[in-house]
């Protein structure tokens, strides 16, 4: 299955939890009205166990990114569509999270395709107090 659209969205959220939240929110909501599937990566300011009960989106790729003199918690963050599940809440097996997804009726479906993490990683850059973080993304199905 190919990609016909691809939305992208980049971020620097601010450093107050509550704030970032809020900010991530607002983001990923103004990302999803464009055509999919969906892509925000950037400086969220919240560590994972922050991030991932709020939620939003579905993340990809991992590894420590701040400070970059000695990562020991990831702040920068690619999300993408979230993976749909199915009435147990657990998510679907990638057969049936292709159909869901194929259209917007379907249990979590999104009407957009789905990309899968194939790879990912982090790199040190001398101009940055963070590390990079890359994500390579295939579509499902």
């Amino acid at each position: 299955a190919g990609v016909d659209a691809l939305s992208v969205g980049t971020t620097h959220l601010a450093t107050r939890t509550d704030t970032a939240a809020r900010q991530l929110a607002a983001a990923w909501g103004a990302l999803a009205t464009l055509p999919g599937p969906h892509l925000l990566a950037g400086d969220y300011n919240l560590r994972t166990e922050e991030l991932v009960p709020l939620g939003i989106g579905r993340q990809v790729g991992e590894g420590p990114t701040f400070p970059a003199w000695g990562p020991d918690r990831r702040i920068d963050h690619v999300l993408t569509d979230p993976w749909p599940t199915g009435p147990d809440g657990l998510p679907l097996p990638e057969d049936e999270a292709v159909a869901a997804a194929a259209t917007s009726s379907g249990v979590g479906g999104s009407g957009n395709p789905l990309l899968r993490a194939v790879g990912w990683g982090t790199v040190s850059f001398i101009v940055s107090d963070h590390v990079g973080t890359w994500v390579d993304l295939e579509p499902v199905g």
